[in-house]
């Protein structure tokens, strides 16, 4: 099934947004001295807009469940490294130029710094992230490695060749960990290797853009309305333990109910979607913002900071609209210029690569 739904393009958009909005007018300032400008009146309307971080992850199960049911392995892997690192890199550079040159003492970083994480793989060698926010990039590493497990398995175990056993086994490792690290011991040394195989405190966020995937070719079953059933509950279980977290570290409340309603809203929202059920929102317009949204996200934190802590003096109001405008536009460029070209020059290589390595082994 190659239809593609453009609102999803639309909803992660406005997830990316929403992580904007809350590390300029509440993270940046509320917690670690990022920024020197604050937003006390208005912050905290901003405060759970770091669930578009979930959003993604969501939508990322969605979209690579339904883009991998003709690929190899090899394919698979192509994609996702043509897609990632054009933008990623040129991220990190602009990232490691401001912050050396304009950040000071806030943002300091090495060369080796910048190498490490042009690799993208800088968090499993306990090398700094340049910018804080790519330790999402390494969940969706991880995300990636298991599907690609699945497609080389699959090859040669027909019962993995049907997507529902994937996400069933994997709903049911993720349910099982929550019960053990709920009732038993969440210390466990075993709990913690498998979480970190199996990302399961986010993996019920993949596994439901899995099922949204399975809705969306099959319609809507029993077996996918109770399996989105679950993942709401475990989704709702972290949350809570996040917001334990998060009150503490920003020293306020959060309220469980908003979260709560925030979930519900979206998970309604896409399910309705992949049911077709909401075509008036499907514009071709809309992919016009869904290609804004990595280098966005990629970019913006560090560089804002830095901007807001250079230019304190000016209005602050004309300062967020300002330097997110600069984020969009530099967003924008960045797919046109670098995404577009790179992707297609990167892909040949991994081809050429892939071609040499061939003609060795024979």
């Amino acid at each position: 099934m190659s239809r593609r739904l453009y609102a999803i393009d639309l909803v992660r958009f406005i997830a990316a947004l929403s992580v904007v909005f809350y590390h300029y007018l509440f993270r940046g300032w509320k917690a670690n001295n990022m920024s020197d400008v604050t937003f006390e009146n208005i912050g905290g309307y901003f405060k759970y807009g770091y669930l578009g971080v979930d959003v993604f992850f969501v939508i990322s199960g969605f979209v690579i469940f339904l883009s991998i049911q003709e690929f190899s392995a090899f394919k698979f892997i192509k994609s996702r490294i043509s897609r990632l690192y054009p933008a990623f890199w040129v991220a990190v550079l602009a990232t490691f130029l401001v912050s050396y040159f304009f950040g000071g003492d806030r943002y300091k970083v090495d060369f080796l710094q910048l190498v490490a994480n042009l690799t993208m793989l800088n968090g499993y060698i306990g090398i700094k992230h340049i910018d804080g926010v790519y330790w999402t990039l390494l969940y969706e590493i991880k995300f990636y490695i298991l599907v690609i497990f699945y497609l080389i398995s699959a090859k040669f175990i027909k019962k993995l060749k049907n997507v529902d056993f994937f996400c069933f086994s994997w709903l049911f490792l993720s349910l099982i960990y929550l019960i053990i690290f709920h009732f038993v011991n969440p210390n466990l040394l075993i709990l913690k290797a498998f979480n970190f195989v199996f990302i399961l405190k986010y993996s019920h966020y993949f596994i439901s853009g899995c099922i949204f995937y399975l809705i969306f070719k099959n319609g809507y079953k029993f077996k996918y309305i109770l399996s989105l059933v679950l993942c709401f509950f475990i989704a709702t279980f972290w949350a809570y333990k996040k917001v334990v977290f998060f009150e503490t570290k920003f020293n306020t409340t959060f309220s469980f109910e908003i979260i709560y309603s925030i979930l519900l809203f979206f998970y309604s929202f896409f399910a309705l979607l992949v049911g077709n059920k909401l075509q008036f929102l499907n514009l071709k317009v809309f992919i016009n913002l869904g290609l804004l949204t990595y280098p966005l996200y990629l970019l913006h934190q560090n560089i804002g900071f830095i901007i807001f802590n250079n230019f304190y003096s000016i209005n602050k109001y004309v300062l967020i609209i300002g330097t997110i405008t600069i984020m969009i536009i530099f967003s924008y460029y960045i797919n046109k210029i670098v995404e577009n070209k790179l992707k297609t020059v990167l892909s040949k290589f991994l081809d050429n690569i892939k071609i040499y390595i061939s003609k060795n082994k024979n």
